[in-house]
């Protein structure tokens, strides 16, 4: 039987944790699953990628963790400091961590992000024990059950719909089987090697998701570098409300190409959140889409105008 490590490392996100915990059950169902966590010992929120935001706030961490993982065997788990980690770092880490020509605060999370999915993995005793390894975050809400059916040798990751762009690893959530587990997870170590790496793929050379790819395009085959075949997830905002959430997802799966799954896939989304109101949903997807277009339309003057002058 398929045996899967779920590692969930960051920070503490406060997600309804009766919400998070429905959707662990949803996502996990009748899979044979051991959970390990790395996170930092303050939570926060989880943010946008818009500029001096205020990120700690504070609430009862173990407290949380029994309620969100309640009816789930956690193997392992473990806290980290992240001023004590940011004050060890090497003249190496610390040149690239605090870095502002080369990248912008956009990527500023990135090395710690990367840090603590590779402790998380470190949790695991025996790497032999497990098929495959999902990295996953504390503010991930999961939509409908996990097809591990379409699991093989190989990277899967959610580079689809708003994910934005090629040569990258879609940081939130990835899997990786036992053969690229190792060189992925352990992305972080590798950096000072990789970082100086061009892939011509519009991302900082910071940003996570890029480092991720430079860690493992020279080792896998292009055909085991996969999409998933659903959008499980993406980062929860407990500012905004569960159909937000929804359309976000819904937003995805409209620039998709699997347009067979995808009228399926809503009923489906739809019936397992059943406080869900479908109007709502469709009112924030098309008021997203209308602004999308207006935002290109701006970019499509603004070009011109560079043009003419």
């Amino acid at each position: 039987m398929t045996k899967i490590a779920a590692l969930f490392s960051g920070q503490i996100r406060q997600l309804p944790p009766l919400l998070f915990n429905k959707s662990l059950n949803l996502f996990f169902d009748k899979i044979n699953v051991d959970f390990y966590l790395a996170y930092w010992d303050k939570p926060g929120k989880s943010l946008n990628h818009k500029k001096n935001q205020q990120n700690q706030i504070n609430f009862d961490v173990e407290n949380y963790l029994t309620q969100a993982f309640s009816g789930f065997q956690i193997t392992s788990k473990k806290a980290f400091n992240y001023n004590a980690w940011e004050s060890n770092l090497s003249d190496e880490f610390s040149k690239i961590h605090y870095d502002e020509i080369e990248n912008s605060f956009m990527t500023k999370n990135s090395l710690p992000q990367l840090y603590l999915i590779e402790e998380c993995f470190n949790l695991i005793d025996d790497i032999n024990n497990y098929d495959y390894f999902v990295r996953l975050r504390f503010d991930n809400l999961f939509v409908h059950k996990f097809d591990i059916s379409e699991l093989k040798k190989g990277i899967f990751n959610l580079n689809f719909g708003n994910a934005f762009f090629e040569k990258r690893i879609y940081d939130i959530f990835f899997l990786a089987s036992k053969e690229y587990s190792a060189i992925l997870m352990k992305t972080y170590s590798r950096i000072p090697k990789i970082y100086n790496l061009e892939l011509n793929n519009n991302l900082e050379k910071r940003d996570a998701c890029g480092l991720l790819y430079k860690s493992i395009f020279r080792d896998i085959k292009k055909n085991e570098l996969i999409i998933f075949n659903y959008r499980y997830t993406e980062v929860y905002r407990p500012e905004f409300n569960l159909n937000y959430y929804l359309s976000n997802i819904y937003y995805c799966y409209c620039y998709n190409g699997n347009f067979k799954n995808r009228s399926k896939t809503f009923k489906v989304i739809l019936s397992n959140f059943k406080k869900s109101n479908i109007y709502y949903i469709i009112y924030f997807l098309l008021l997203r889409m209308v602004k999308e277009k207006i935002n290109s339309f701006k970019s499509f003057v603004k070009n011109i105008n560079l043009k003419i002058n």
